[in-house]
């Protein structure tokens, strides 16, 4: 523990004007802010006061306790809350709340102190101190947290509950002051104990105001956390005494690592402000690394271009140059023509399709407006969106999973300003993630772009004239850009990577996150109870392939210090296919179920578990050539069955892995139309609804086929249900392309119409009658 005086002390500023730069400094506010501030009627009392207020009032309402009592017990302060609640009155403890806990006017300093730009502050108190002063929102505890709530407010946590919830309501628990309440809040209050937890392990801490002498939830946060919480980070704790003997080695065990010694708070209040606005007056954008950034083009050498065609390192997201072989696709110069009519474009393509490649060259080939690209490898906040939607004349690119779900559906609120600033958003969508997919597609109507996994006989002639310059094989014109990245592979001998029967359940757990998302956030981590120490190990084990990396000033909405980034989606793919080759269902499932139980209960992870069961997702990243992922997928959706009964999603996804996985199974097919259904008729998001009527209809559509149209009734519902998946409402004219252009050669809605058209229609009443005669005119006119 080093001990340090606050005045004139250079290492003291310069510690904290860093962390201020970097916003990397939490602060968690006790009791000690807003000690003797004026409130409604009276002072706030700090927790000595309080006790004193508690024992007076338990005495006055029982005769056989006496203030002695408490003295010869030794009472905490949580011990006097439990007896205070057993025997005061009600009213008369509200009364005490209002007068002394509300309504509280603070000081110019501590103003001033809270002017600075924390990117969220934690408070031990339960007064409305800091949101009467402030531009912070209240977060209270026991309630489940709005997932997108860190990334639209300026929050104030308020671990111990909220005075103005606890005097309006009778029996929610808002307040937590005694040991039961205590007890009570480390289940009921555990999406801010996660949070706290993994700012606590990747953040930098500073205690303001705090004693920490009876704080059970915290240390209970603190003690349950599977890491080292003294090293790496600092643990600042503010104080006017030195701290020695026991009160030193309380500090300790909170994991403290810096005390600062003040003489005067109001100092310390001053000087900080000061310094923040030094720092701020130096702050450049956060954006400013990711604008028009030089992406060179490497030598013609063959070592250096070998890492990336056999995709050692993938498409080298992280990395800003571009192979010598790079090949510019067409599709690159429809999207340079075509971007500025709207201002969402939408490109779309499978995992490993040549997304990166392709916003890469679009950085650089755009030239009469700023480029911003912004990496697979980090995450922004919607207020972020809003900030960027007001910056004039730019192109903002999103490589895949830069955006999440929650970016996407709050698109449409900054149409405007794009229009009024003439800037515009390139968005990559990865069609794997199709919650995200099927909302970004109705964001455009014309600007929206199908990026092929196979490269057109134009791009392959000059591809393999590049590769031929550097001496490298050639790709195979036939086989997708995963596939030639597998014969890359094994032409040129790279290893995937140790024994796969060495990694540990967390090892697999964060493979499959990674495969997901491309990221992996400090504070999922900390929620798995996976540590540092382990990361480290996963890191240096699997390195290029992942690194570790500090999280960024945009992603402080995200609760965390670092992350894991992936790299090579090839090699992820490769890894977890020779995974479940060899370990087989059962460790795979286990994962998954153990991402889903924990996730589901934690509403702002929900676009993350439900990215990773989109049956797209699993039949992707458990792809293996020699084996097939049906067996497993069904599997894993079995189990799932138990936490996400109540999930429309889930019910959909799993109707869509028999439509795909089991097309002739007759009986699985009528099981996949009651999963269908349910997504399609307990649902209220018009999104789900939408792509459950779709998959219904390619449900019914092949259970006729399969049936050789024989069931009148299931002949029906297929027109009926293909009618409704081809309406406009909500869905534009490329997603009924798609249907009707899916597959031609084994097109379910072609073959019902051909037969239709062949063996007449007479069975059929006039409501069906016209549905299908729309039918027969759509796939006619194609």
């Amino acid at each position: 523990m080093e001990i340090l005086k606050f005045s004139e002390n250079n290492k003291v500023e310069s510690l904290i004007k860093s962390s201020l730069q970097q916003r990397r400094l939490i602060p968690i506010i006790g009791s000690g802010f807003t000690r003797n501030e004026t409130a409604k009627n009276g002072a706030v009392p700090d927790g000595k006061e309080l006790e004193k207020i508690m024992i007076l009032a338990i005495c006055e309402h029982s005769s056989d306790i006496s203030k002695s009592d408490f003295e010869a017990e030794n009472y905490k302060f949580s011990e006097i809350a439990d007896e205070y609640f057993k025997h005061v009155p009600k009213a008369e403890y509200k009364k005490l709340l209002r007068n002394r806990f509300t309504k509280v006017n603070i000081g110019s300093h501590k103003k001033n102190f809270l002017e600075v730009s924390w990117p969220y502050v934690y408070t031990l108190n339960i007064d409305d101190a800091i949101e009467e002063n402030s531009k912070y929102t209240p977060i209270l505890p026991y309630k489940k947290l709005y997932h997108k709530v860190s990334s639209e407010y300026d929050c104030v946590y308020k671990m111990h509950g909220d005075v103005s919830e606890e005097i309006k309501y009778e029996d929610i628990p808002n307040i937590i002051f005694s040991s039961d309440q205590y007890i009570k809040s480390l289940e009921g209050n555990s999406s801010i104990l996660n949070l706290f937890q993994s700012d606590y392990i990747s953040n930098n801490i500073i205690f303001i105001g705090c004693s920490l002498q009876d704080e059970l939830d915290l240390n209970y946060a603190i003690k349950t956390i599977n890491d080292d919480i003294s090293s790496g980070t600092k643990k600042i704790f503010i104080t006017t005494t030195k701290p020695t003997g026991l009160r030193k080695s309380r500090l300790e065990r909170f994991g403290i690592n810096i005390v600062i010694i003040l003489d005067s708070y109001d100092e310390f209040y001053t000087k900080i402000y000061n310094w923040y606005k030094e720092v701020s007056v130096l702050e450049l954008s956060p954006f400013v690394e990711y604008k028009n950034i030089e992406i060179p083009i490497l030598e013609n050498n063959i070592e250096l271009n070998k890492e990336y065609i056999v995709d050692i390192v993938g498409s080298k997201s992280s990395e800003r140059n571009l192979p010598y072989y790079n090949t510019r696709r067409e599709l690159t110069k429809e999207i340079i023509t075509s971007y500025s009519k709207e201002s969402f474009t939408i490109v779309s393509g499978k995992s490993f399709s040549g997304k990166t490649f392709i916003s890469k060259q679009l950085s650089i080939s755009i030239v009469d407006k700023d480029t911003y690209l912004f990496p697979s490898s980090i995450s922004l906040s919607n207020s972020e969106l809003t900030d960027l939607s007001f910056i004039e004349q730019s192109v903002f690119i999103f490589d895949s999973s830069s955006l999440s779900l929650e970016n996407a559906m709050f698109l449409d609120e900054i149409e405007n300003n794009l229009g009024n600033s003439e800037s515009y958003f390139i968005i990559f969508s990865n069609k794997n993630d199709s919650l995200f997919s099927s909302v970004v597609s109705r964001m455009t109507n014309q600007n929206y772009f199908d990026v092929s996994n196979k490269f057109n006989y134009q791009e392959v002639e000059v591809l393999n004239s590049k590769l031929s310059e550097i001496g490298l094989i050639e790709s195979d014109n036939r086989k997708t850009l995963m596939d030639n990245c597998y014969r890359y592979n094994e032409t040129y001998n790279y290893p995937l990577s140790k024994d796969i029967f060495n990694y540990s359940d967390n090892f697999i757990l964060l493979l499959i996150l990674l495969a997901t998302d491309s990221k992996v956030y400090s504070v999922m981590i900390s929620i798995f109870g996976i540590s540092k120490k382990e990361v480290n190990l996963f890191i240096s084990e699997l390195s290029p392939f992942v690194e570790l990396s500090d999280s960024r000033d945009i992603e402080i909405h995200q609760h965390s210090g670092y992350k894991i980034i992936l790299n090579s989606p090839v090699w992820i793919f490769l890894i977890l296919g020779e995974i479940y080759t060899k370990q087989g269902v059962k460790g795979i499932v286990e994962q998954i179920s153990r991402i889903v139980s924990i996730l589901v209960e934690k509403s702002e992870f929900r676009s993350i578990y439900g990215k990773i069961i989109g049956f797209d997702n699993l039949n992707q990243i458990f792809y293996n050539k020699n084996r097939g992922a049906a067996n497993l997928i069904f599997e894993i959706y079995s189990a799932l069955e138990v936490f996400l009964f109540k999930d429309q999603h889930y019910w959909l996804q799993r109707a869509k892995s028999t439509l795909y996985l089991k097309r002739k199974d007759k009986k699985m097919l009528q099981v996949a139309i009651d999963y269908a259904k349910k997504s399609y008729y307990d649902t209220d998001n018009i999104k789900l609804k939408i792509n459950s009527t779709t998959t219904l209809a390619l449900l019914y559509g092949r259970l006729a086929n399969e049936q050789k149209y024989a069931d009148l009734d299931i002949l029906k519902d297929a027109i009926h249900w293909y009618h409704d998946s081809l309406q406009d409402r909500g869905v534009n004219k490329r997603y009924i392309d798609g249907m009707m252009n899916r597959d031609r050669n084994r097109n379910d809605l072609i073959e019902l119409s051909k037969f239709l058209m062949k063996n007449g229609t007479k069975s059929f009443g006039s409501d069906i009658l016209r549905k299908l005669d729309y039918l027969l005119t759509r796939v006619i006119q194609r």
